[in-house]
């Protein structure tokens, strides 16, 4: 669990240190600026994931640590790593639950569209190797940050070659043993909202392993679609 001063709640500005996070804290900008005129909202949403994963940082792990990879029992750094997340059916419900609650909310509103918390590459680690292999995981294997550099740039070379390009950057680096800890009381409060029992990321995880080893291929196109951006919707 990371100190408390570096819990995040809706006050905590929007970061903004790579493209993809520039473009978010920009959007948010201009829903500001113009909630004087129009009014708007702003839902920071957690890691979105379903029963197939669906989510490119979350399968690129369950490739690592349920694959047939030698390297499947590395943690890179203290395993602290980690972020909130968030069922795509519970994403439904907090924008209904915005809907329903519009003439109560201000000019300007920013939500948390997550669980409570943080769930750490510690957390996942033993689930997603139980849930792959049907035993008990073994102990992770630490390897510090400049070795994890290394590995990623050999992925990539490889990856290169092969014409699947691993889904880890660089400056993901930054953020080992970082977490993303997040305090949701204002937002569900405000909304009278809160993530539904029993579809937190960790309960999910042993459906979301049973289609992995069950239905690979499945899986497989799923989470390549999802990860290209070339989105389906799947009743």
């Amino acid at each position: 669990m990371a100190p408390a001063e570096a819990v995040l709640t809706e006050k905590a500005p929007a970061a903004g240190h790579i493209p993809y996070a520039k473009s978010k804290s920009a959007g948010e900008a201009m829903v500001r600026d113009a909630s004087a005129r129009l009014p708007g909202l702003v839902l920071r949403i957690g890691g979105a994931f379903s029963e197939w994963c669906e989510l490119p940082p979350l399968a690129s792990l369950i490739g690592l640590w349920a694959g047939s990879s030698p390297f499947g029992r590395l943690l890179v750094g203290q395993g602290m790593t980690g972020i909130p997340y968030i069922h795509r059916d519970d994403v439904v419900r907090i924008v209904r639950a915005c809907i329903e609650a519009h003439e109560t909310l201000g000019s300007y509103e920013v939500f948390l569209a997550s669980q409570q918390g943080t769930v750490t590459h510690k957390d996942l680690f033993p689930v997603i190797h139980q849930g792959a292999r049907g035993k008990a995981a073994p102990a992770a294997i630490a390897i510090p940050r400049w070795a994890a550099r290394v590995g990623r740039h050999a992925r990539r070379a490889i990856g290169t070659i092969l014409g699947r390009v691993p889904f880890e950057q660089p400056w993901m680096l930054k953020y080992v043993d970082r977490p993303w800890v997040v305090d949701t009381t204002y937002t569900r409060n405000r909304l009278g909202w809160r993530c539904t029992e029993g579809m937190g990321i960790l309960d999910r995880l042993p459906i979301m392993l049973d289609h992995f080893t069950q239905q690979r291929r499945t899986w497989e196109h799923r989470n390549r679609v999802r990860n290209k951006g070339e989105y389906a919707y799947y009743g």
